[in-house]
């Protein structure tokens, strides 16, 4: 008769025990019922609690609002509260009662419990590598095998106690354990756990890899623990209690990322359903403890912090035979055991799930795994020519769909070509390019990097080029002389033709004038012409420039790559050997000159243009400079603009 009645005895210290001080837990806040009927609601910092067909609110212990998360596997956090399921828990300062489930682990020897914990921490590992498949709560949701296989091993903790397990993958995952000790009566404790598979939805951790363009992401955890508990004695024969603790734990998440594509913020609702029931060959058995426990908090991803917001335990209470009739309201302590077992487990959540979603975090930062830069014109689809100029619109795209409406841009590099990197946070941005570097195998290229609520991406925009034979140099070209005011101005055209083929590359070579005509103006004051400066003069004439005029290029290295060197000529064609004349007026006379007030004279209009040194073309394609020389009073300016054509 002693079994049954140690067993009465945890059952009835059960009941009678108050609240002990919390841990670290949350504060709880009211749960949706009242006492004697539904429309009213609890206090806070109470829970509800139902007996048969009764319902009413009993106080727990208050706490911090937020709590530090722990780093621990949520499976081993739930096995470890079913080994001393808190409907046994009960204290006992005065040491009258018989001992509860702690205590009967203390039997067998100090580091019994203490044995069995880290023996079970150890299996986990082990299970899930026998099973192949990854950590339980980040598994796929069919990865169980329905082939059963296991494995089994022992460990000594010491004092003379062995623990046998054996593991075992079949529909579900078990391991037993048995702890014996030599030289005793016999007695031993078998623990088994099981992990059963959970619905398809909350089937392990499974959702959105990666954020959406509005920078959010949902997913589903789940979590089922089965631990059944015997106390034996006479060498296994008598079954003396038999403990069984259920837990089914289900986690619904919502990430936000922000602009930076990092984490802002994670959103974990919880639910865990627990189920405790306590058996023995005594009338007092079938204790029940049916509870249902809601966590919702806050994770800022920034810091790390959690703020929970919701820790709602609404549990019901079931005692059998005599047990049943002690006071209900006593029955408080088994369901504030109950939350602070479950608030470490609340922990373990916390931290595993920020784990998680720091992961996926790490996957969507890596380039275009989550996002991809998208380009108005496909990669090679142009083909660009020196000097080309144009823009191009990129656009950053989330992999689920849609498109972010901001970006930070990033020019990583860029090749042959001078590029105008895109700028502030625009989603499509624009870029322009201006051609440089030409040729076979020349590429030009440049390389954008994007960060956004969708993720990281880069991506190459690359055009193929070819170098364009030039086969023409056609521009225009000034000067003007001024000597004391005396002012002689030509503007000209000219189009050069290749003559000499190009041999060592598309642009060197001697080009000829074809066609071309300059102007001659004169202007200023007549002294030049020998009426002197009381007169101001004017007259200009077109002529034609001499088609024996050549413009020459070669490349400073010779290997028909910029930069080129050039010097050109220009020079009037003259008619029947004689240059050509333009006619001045003078006008606006003084009276000291006023009998040259409206006469004409005939005056050279020449031109004699060229570069007196080698010049540097960047590209082949521009040929552009001015010159300015100043003698006493006499100050010449040149000027051209020449552009190499196909």
């Amino acid at each position: 008769m002693r079994r049954p009645l140690v067993l009465a005895a945890v059952l009835l210290g059960a009941l009678l025990a108050v609240p002990v001080a919390p841990a670290d837990d949350e504060r709880s806040v009211s749960a949706s019922a009242g006492k004697g009927g539904k429309g009213k609601k609890c206090k806070k910092g109470q829970a509800r609690v139902k007996s048969g067909k009764r319902s009413f609110c009993v106080s727990l212990p208050k706490g911090k609002k937020t709590v530090t998360p722990r780093a621990e596997d949520p499976r081993l956090a739930s096995i470890k509260a079913g080994l001393t399921p808190p409907i046994l828990s009960t204290p006992d300062p005065k040491d009258q009662l018989p001992p509860p489930l702690q205590k009967v682990y203390r039997s067998f020897g100090p580091q019994a419990l203490e044995g069995m914990e880290t023996a079970v921490a150890r299996s986990l590992p082990k299970l899930d590598a026998t099973a192949a498949r990854p950590r339980l709560l980040a598994r796929a949701p069919t990865a169980f095998s329905s082939a059963g296989s296991g494995s089994g091993y022992s460990e000594n903790i010491g004092g003379g106690m062995r623990i046998d397990i054996r593991l075992n993958i079949a529909k579900v995952a078990s391991a037993e354990f048995a702890l014996t000790k030599t030289g005793t009566d016999g007695r031993t404790i078998t623990v088994t756990y099981e992990l059963p598979l959970l619905s398809r939805d909350y089937e392990g951790f499974h959702g959105d890899p990666c954020p959406d363009a509005d920078g959010k992401l949902k997913a589903k955890d789940g979590l089922g623990i089965t631990v059944r508990s015997e106390v034996r004695s006479d060498g296994g024969k008598t079954l003396d209690e038999y403990l069984l603790y259920k837990v089914v734990d289900k986690t619904d998440l919502r990430a936000e990322v922000g602009d930076d594509a990092k984490l802002d913020r994670l959103e974990i609702n919880n639910i865990q359903e627990v189920d405790e029931t306590v058996y023995s060959s005594a009338i007092y058995s079938g204790a029940q403890v049916k509870a249902t426990i809601v966590r919702e908090g806050t994770v800022d991803m920034r810091s790390g912090s959690l703020n929970t917001t919701i820790n709602n335990v609404d549990a019901a209470v079931s005692l059998a035979g005599i047990a049943s009739l002690f006071p209900a309201a006593n029955r408080a302590g088994i369901v504030g055991r109950m939350k602070q077992a479950a608030d470490e487990g609340w922990k373990a959540v916390v931290k595993t799930e920020t784990d998680k979603f720091k992961e996926l975090e790490g996957n969507w930062l890596k380039p275009n795994a989550c996002a991809r830069i998208e380009f108005g014109k496909a990669n090679r689809s142009l083909t660009l020519h020196r000097n080309d100029t144009g823009s191009e619109t990129a656009r950053v795209n989330a992999k689920p769909g849609g498109s972010p409406s901001k970006a930070t841009w990033e020019m990583k590099n860029q090749a042959n070509a001078f590029i105008t990197p895109p700028s502030g946070t625009a989603n499509p941005s624009n870029f322009s390019y201006k051609v440089v570097h030409v040729g076979d195998g020349v590429e030009v290229k440049v390389t954008l990097k994007a960060v956004s609520k969708a993720g990281v991406a880069e991506e190459s925009w690359i055009q193929k080029t070819e170098e364009t034979s030039v086969n023409k140099i056609v521009g225009t070209f000034t000067q003007r002389f001024n000597l004391s005011g005396s002012v002689f101005e030509i503007a000209g055209n000219a189009t050069f033709e290749r003559y000499v083929p190009a041999v060592v590359g598309p642009v060197d070579g001697a080009f000829k004038l074809t066609s071309g005509l300059y102007t001659y103006a004169a202007s200023g004051n007549a002294n030049q012409i020998g009426v002197g400066p009381e007169c101001s003069m004017r007259g200009s004439s077109q002529f034609a420039l001499q088609k024996e005029s050549a413009f020459t290029v070669f490349s400073q290295k010779f290997d028909g790559l910029p930069p080129f060197e050039y010097t050109f000529s220009v020079g009037s064609e003259f008619i029947g050997g004689l240059p050509p004349m333009v006619d001045i007026e003078t006008f606006a006379c003084s009276e000291k000159a006023k009998e040259f007030e409206g006469k004409h004279f005939e005056w050279p209009a020449s031109v004699g243009f060229f570069t007196a040194t080698p010049r540097v073309s960047p590209d082949g394609i521009v040929y552009a400079d001015t010159v300015t020389i100043t003698q006493g009073p006499l100050t010449v300016t040149e000027t051209w603009s020449f552009e190499g054509k196909p």
